[in-house]
């Protein structure tokens, strides 16, 4: 609740801004559910998803077709590279 409630604040200067907050999908934040739940909690077109394939398949152990089914709508950006 934390996280979404000072992402919120974060998006409404965002959006009067003209820019686009990302999070990316790393650390603490590499499953769908997870930032599905912050997404949606922000709701906010200000506010977005870097989508680092790397970590959620490798930390979030999801296979890269059903991370893009769950968050590829919000998807502005992606890092992606050689890993196992």
């Amino acid at each position: 609740a934390r996280v979404i409630e000072g992402f919120q604040q974060l998006a409404t200067h965002a959006q009067a801004a003209g820019v686009t907050i990302i999070l990316e999908t790393h650390g603490d934040f590499t499953t769908s559910a997870d930032i599905t739940r912050i997404v949606d909690g922000i709701g906010s077109e200000a506010f977005a998803v870097l989508w680092d394939a790397h970590h959620t398949f490798a930390s979030g152990h999801e296979q890269p077709a059903d991370t893009w089914a769950r968050l590829g709508k919000w998807v502005r950006h992606t890092h992606l590279k050689d890993s196992k």
